[in-house]
């Protein structure tokens, strides 16, 4: 979403990071690499120092940038939902923004179903959520028309996440994790949204 985020740089942008990634698969691969241990914490210290660049360029202040440290790989609904009521009593005319609940992430999914919830429930009043292109059909939501800027931005945010520096303690953990994604987007950057009333099937209208 970065090219989202710096179309909307005259905002005031606060990007919260629900966990601090410990969870990834790639520590395995990185420790190879370095034919050395890296540690769950000097991994997650990587991750946030990588987002923490990342956001910089599309326009956010470094105090604007929150990690709550949930469980990596163990977020719901519920857990998230309370970041969101929290965040909107902190931010009360605060537009929100996070990925689908459709999105084969199960964190990313928590994420979307707690804004949607939260929407429906009047907790908040605008909420728009992302789709992981190249992964979910180019059916769900629409296009993000981006500028040239905005894709520059994002490429420049996407470099952050390929840097390989061990002394500083940066690892390429996001090209380690989904280099196919960066590398596609780097080329053609390309961004797809939908609201809070998409249709996703026949189960809509269950009970949660």
């Amino acid at each position: 979403m970065a090219g989202s985020m710096w179309s909307e740089r005259n905002r005031r942008t606060i990007v919260v990071s629900l966990t601090s990634g410990g969870s990834s698969a790639v520590l395995p691969w990185v420790n190879e690499r370095l034919g050395q241990q890296v540690s769950k914490e000097d991994l997650e210290r990587s991750r946030i120092g990588d987002l923490r660049r990342a956001v910089q360029h599309l326009g956010v202040r470094p105090l604007d940038v929150h990690v709550m440290d949930l469980p990596d790989g163990g977020l719901s609904p519920e857990l998230v939902g309370e970041v969101v009521e929290e965040m909107s009593r902190r931010y009360p005319r605060a537009s929100h923004r996070t990925m689908t609940w459709l999105d084969p992430h199960p964190d990313h999914a928590a994420a979307g179903e707690a804004v949607r919830r939260a929407h429906r429930a009047g907790v908040i009043e605008d909420s728009l959520f992302h789709v992981p292109v190249d992964v979910l059909e180019e059916s769900v939501g629409s296009p993000v028309q981006l500028s040239t800027a905005a894709c520059d931005a994002k490429r420049a945010a996407l470099a952050e996440y390929r840097v390989w520096d061990p002394f500083a303690g940066r690892y390429a953990i996001g090209l380690l994790s989904v280099p196919d994604l960066i590398a596609k987007q780097a080329v053609e950057p390309h961004e797809r949204v939908h609201g809070p009333d998409l249709d996703d099937g026949p189960e809509e209208d269950r009970e949660d």
